[in-house]
């Protein structure tokens, strides 16, 4: 047996261990009245092993026991053994051990970890008065904090429509009436626990997690332990959370959930110093565990519906974005399979009927990070195949004063530069600099001329600026490229497109942001094959650049991903159905790895225009079609992702016979549906070949104060290339 692995199974000993004499866990919690064995109140100890196997269970010790008020010095040692207590821990927080006696054996509980030792467990489904304040003061909290449910309570409390709303129960109770959770059993002779470094004296060192990799610091607690069979193939798997007590704040944090079968293997690993984030360069010891994400719960839920439950891991993100991360897993093949992986700003996760919900507050309109106007909910069930959002629903929340009234529409302004700013052209690369307040724009064409030349657009100022010198380095000029902001290095990064003579490019090249010069990169890796008329992006602060598709001697069908960490290149076409070989079509990314194209042009293969729509699964790793209706066939669309909303969104391009258009479309990428905006106010000109990009902006002309803007700029219409610069809001459409 490898190390990790008979880790893990000390670890799983040592719960089961701790949990034997617990009531089984059920659905509804148990609280039984605490009993106690009679004996000669004459007798009298000073031992408290002797004194329980005596008195067998009771709740404290009484006046048979005269090993005076302080806590006895071996329950003291006991605590170390367990590691529930450092070594070099001051006196006052060894001190804090609580100990009773159940069913003959010593149970001990350590109050530092702010643990509720003392009380026994709170199973009422009545909120108390706190509860009711809190609640009418926040009136859609997802999580209400310990200080005002009180520790006690087993279950989780959430605020909806400024009512406490009873959660799942998250704590399981013993015979007592106690958390059996935080109770473990003393072994008879003192010392005889396995010793953690710590409480040996030795100098802290980390643990090994089922895959072998360094955990963090801290003295490890078993959080809880749940068995069901994952397989069904009759036998139960062990699911185990585990906490570790904080170093700076000896609070207790779940880091880590190990599913192990009945054999010991160990079957899935997931921890959040590997797989869920990493704190940076400080160690635990400098910023806490609070640093790392934590698990906020492990369920077993039947939500496929295929003979044997799922594992639903949610993670709470650290940091103030409070992402809610959700992935199930199926067990049924023997193997972990990812059903679902997706994330969720401040979000909230309810079983109902068909599936799950997820909610999230949206935050379109400028608010604080407080209050947000709208909360968005989506339902999604099992098709067979995946998880697919069913219903989507958005609302007001009540009790905004700055809000604008539900629901906004979307709106049409153009937008007056305040000096010249670029010449007209159609094809350029159009980002958004939200650091600087700022879009960039370079490259494009008109009629036979390429451009190479940048420029920046102040929101602010509304003014134009040329940047760089005609001497520095710059990449050839081009038009129909792929480009994307790398906001983690806060560069933009450029990729294929074509020269003036017909050439074309396979090269990649970065615009630093903060300096605004430009750099050719030396990619690594197979490339894809020169082109142009491909498209793709960046999403929101991810780590790579996504192409599919574009033409040169022939159309493509393949779709490529660059590294923006390694700056290396990988062909990622998934097997399967794929979208038939063309250029000049839109694309957006609506996710990390996630990609919706629609359109473009297909000859020698297929249709000129298309009118198809597709999507990119990273859960599938697979293209699929959509067949629900949506935009008429066209090429040169221009596509921009709603990264707030989950939400594509489609302006104008070439039509049929060569006629342009000015019409809004949204691809709804949860539930995978097109639907048409008619936004209020003047619209821009019908035109094909234009350049869009969202920004985040609040002082943009006479706008509005939303969240969310589209700009677009120049193009070509019915033969007139254009430099105008149109901003569209989308509002609540």
């Amino acid at each position: 047996m490898n190390k990790p692995t008979r880790t893990l199974l000390l670890l799983l000993i040592l719960l089961l261990s701790v949990t034997a004499c617990a009531t089984p866990q059920a659905t509804e919690p148990i609280v039984a009245v605490p009993t106690a064995t009679t004996v000669p109140q004459a007798t009298t100890f000073t031992d408290p092993f002797a004194y329980c196997a005596e008195v067998g269970t009771i709740d404290e010790p009484d006046a048979r026991f005269a090993g005076g008020d302080e806590l006895p010095e071996a329950i003291r040692q006991g605590l170390l053994d367990l590691g529930l207590v450092s070594a070099d821990a001051p006196p006052e927080i060894l001190a804090g051990g609580v100990w009773r006696c159940r069913e003959g054996k010593v149970v001990v509980c350590h109050v530092g970890a702010n643990l509720p030792c003392l009380g026994k467990a709170d199973s009422s489904e009545t909120p108390s008065e706190p509860l009711k304040e809190f609640c009418a003061e926040n009136t859609d909290a997802d999580v209400v904090p310990a200080v005002v449910t009180g520790r006690e309570t087993i279950y989780e409390w959430r605020c909806t429509d400024g009512a406490p709303e009873i959660g799942r129960a998250v704590f399981t109770v013993d015979d007592q009436g106690f958390i059996s959770d935080f109770w473990y059993e003393l072994p008879a002779e003192p010392g005889a626990a396995e010793p953690t470094a710590e409480a040996s004296g030795e100098t802290p060192t980390p643990v090994t997690s089922a895959e072998g990799e360094t955990q963090p610091n801290g003295r490890l607690l078993m959080h809880s332990s749940q068995s069901a069979d994952l397989d069904g193939d009759g036998t139960e798997e062990e699911i185990i959370t585990s906490s570790w007590l904080d170093p700076k704040d000896n609070y207790a944090i779940p880091l880590q959930v190990d599913i192990v079968a009945a054999d010991g293997t160990v079957l899935y690993s997931q921890n959040s110093w590997e797989s869920l984030g990493d704190p940076g360069t400080s160690s635990p010891e400098e910023l806490g565990l609070f640093s790392y994400d934590s698990i906020q719960s492990v369920d077993v839920q039947e939500l496929a519906g295929e003979g044997a439950p799922e594992v639903v891991v949610q993670v709470r993100r650290a940091g103030t974005g409070q992402f809610l991360l959700v992935k199930i897993l199926s067990f049924a093949s023997g193997e972990p399979t990812v059903l679902f992986d997706d994330e969720f700003y401040k979000g909230a996760l309810d079983y109902v009927d068909e599936g799950f919900e997820a909610a999230q507050p949206l935050y379109l309109y400028n608010e604080a990070n407080c209050c947000p106007c709208r909360v968005e909910r989506v339902t999604y069930g099992w098709d067979g195949e995946r998880f697919k959002g069913l219903e989507r629903s958005r609302e007001a929340i009540e009790g905004g004063e700055s809000c604008p009234a539900f629901p906004q529409p979307a709106t049409w302004q153009q937008v007056e530069g305040s000096n010249e700013g670029p010449s007209p052209r159609r094809d350029a690369a159009l980002v958004a600099d939200t650091t600087r307040n700022r879009v960039i724009l370079f490259g494009g064409r008109s009629g036979s001329t390429a451009f190479n030349d940048t420029w920046a657009f102040d929101l602010k100022t509304q003014s134009w600026q040329l940047l760089g010198s005609s001497e520095a380095p710059r990449p050839p000029a081009r038009f129909s490229m792929v480009a994307g902001v790398d906001s983690m290095r806060e560069r933009l990064i450029i990729t294929t497109g074509q020269a003036a003579d017909g050439s074309v490019f396979d090269d990649v090249w970065s615009f630093d942001l903060t300096n605004d010069t430009w750099q050719q990169i030396e990619a690594s890796g197979e490339a894809p094959a020169p082109r142009y008329g491909a498209a793709g992006g960046i999403f929101d602060y991810s780590d790579a650049l996504y192409l599919t598709h574009g033409f040169a001697d022939t159309r493509y069908n393949d779709t490529w991903a660059f590294d923006l960490e390694r700056n290396s290149w990988s062909n990622v076409t998934p097997e399967g159905d794929l979208p038939l070989n063309r250029c000049l079509h839109g694309a957006a990314m609506t996710g990390p790895g996630s990609l919706a194209l629609f359109g473009g042009c297909s000859s020698g293969f297929g249709p000129c225009p298309q009118e198809d729509s597709w999507v990119l699964d990273p859960t599938t790793t697979q293209w699929r079609q959509i067949s629900e209706t949506g935009p008429s066939a066209r090429t040169f669309p221009g596509m921009v992702s709603l990264a707030d909303r989950s939400e594509v969104l489609l302006f104008g391009g070439g039509g049929a016979e060569q006629a342009d258009l000015n019409d809004v479309w949204i691809l709804d990428s949860v539930l995978e549906q097109w639907r048409e905006v008619n936004p209020e106010g003047t619209p821009p000109t019908a035109r094909d070949g234009h350049s869009m990009t969202r920004v985040m902006t609040f002082d943009i002309g006479s706008a509005p104060s939303s969240g969310s803007h589209i700009l677009v700029f120049g193009g070509e219409s019915n033969g007139e290339v254009l430099n105008d610069l149109w901003m569209l809001i989308p509002g609540d459409e």
